[in-house]
């Protein structure tokens, strides 16, 4: 039931926008400025479907290794 969900964070949130919608409307994230963007997908809808084989350290190194490095100091 996703409006559990909506209502648990309308009740922990000072301010809550949700978008029921199969992609990420990047107008309305532009225009809210948000602090945080959730975003939650059903597998029928990813092309391709994610490879659990991948190891996430070795992802996030390749993807943010500079920002990680300097995060450590």
């Amino acid at each position: 039931m996703p409006y559990m969900l909506t209502i648990l964070l309308a009740k922990t949130l000072r301010e809550l926008h949700v978008l029921w919608s199969t992609s990420l409307d990047w107008a309305s994230i532009e225009g809210v400025r948000p602090d945080i963007v959730v975003a939650e997908g059903a597998e029928r809808f990813m092309i391709p479907v994610p490879d659990d084989a991948v190891p996430v350290e070795r992802d996030a190194q390749e993807r943010y290794g500079a920002e990680l490095a300097a995060a450590r100091g």
